[in-house]
């Protein structure tokens, strides 16, 4: 905010890391401040060059890595097993199956839900924001809940939410057993 300057709740919105949540609880505060200060100082707004404007580059195939931790999740192997064997932390465990599954990669449900080691009642209320909220960002979803699940949880909870619209289109399935 400090380099952008932003005047407008559409230009606030445009910041990375500013999700619906900042918008909706610092967006009027914030606004009011920086608007105040760029008149007394004659600031203009600065073309937005967030990353949200920036064009990604995706890989449309899995790396040998990737392969071989999704061998190991598909065989059983806990969480924490899979990061020691491959030197990693479980946070870069479960990127490379959040990035597995984006690609349209399926992972068994159930091991998904034992690496969260959530009661039925959390994970329920987890999908159910992930719902509102969407996923695409976690932060919003760390926000809801106060920080009551770890960022790890959410994540592994975010892979399941996908596993679940690409095998049967909805994150319903789990709430149905």
């Amino acid at each position: 905010m400090a380099y952008y300057f932003p005047k407008s709740s559409e230009a606030f919105a445009r910041i990375n890391g500013v999700g619906n949540f900042k918008l909706e609880k610092y967006a009027h505060d914030f606004l009011e401040v920086i608007r105040a200060f760029c008149e007394d100082h004659d600031i203009p707004e600065r073309p937005d060059l967030t990353r949200k404007n920036r064009r990604r580059k995706y890989r449309t195939t899995i790396s040998p890595r990737t392969s071989a931790i999704i061998v190991a999740v598909n065989s059983g192997d806990p969480l924490q097993k899979i990061a020691n064997d491959f030197a990693i932390k479980k946070r870069t465990v479960i990127n490379h199956l959040w990035k597995f599954v984006q690609r349209g990669g399926r992972l068994d449900q159930s091991r998904l839900l034992a690496f969260s080691e959530l009661s039925e009642d959390d994970c329920q209320k987890i999908l159910r924001a992930m719902r509102e909220l969407g996923v695409e960002r976690l932060r919003p979803i760390y926000d809801y809940f106060e920080g009551s699940f770890n960022f790890d949880t959410l994540s592994i909870m975010r892979v399941y939410y996908l596993t679940s619209v690409i095998t049967r289109g909805n994150v319903y399935a789990h709430e149905n057993r």
